[in-house]
């Protein structure tokens, strides 16, 4: 790997985390519901894994359709 894709993939990871720890709108539900449904910690842990894979994909899948319509915009010239 190159210093750069090093770099790229800590930042990623650095960011990912601040974003999380500073927004309660990504954690609160899940205690909230682990809670009032009386989850054991594995199952809590197991869904908030998977929204979490959810959230990330959900986010690359809107980035690709913005990366399609630049490059679209740029091969009609209409940028």
């Amino acid at each position: 790997m190159t210093s750069e894709l090093i770099t790229l993939i800590l930042s990623t990871v650095a960011i990912s985390c601040l974003h999380t720890a500073t927004g309660p709108d990504h954690y609160l539900p899940f205690i909230v519901l682990s809670r009032s449904q009386k989850w054991s910690i594995t199952k809590t842990i197991t869904i908030t894994v998977a929204c979490g894979f959810g959230h990330i994909l959900s986010s690359v899948a809107v980035g690709m359709v913005g990366v399609f319509f630049g490059m679209a915009a740029f091969q009609f010239r209409l940028v």
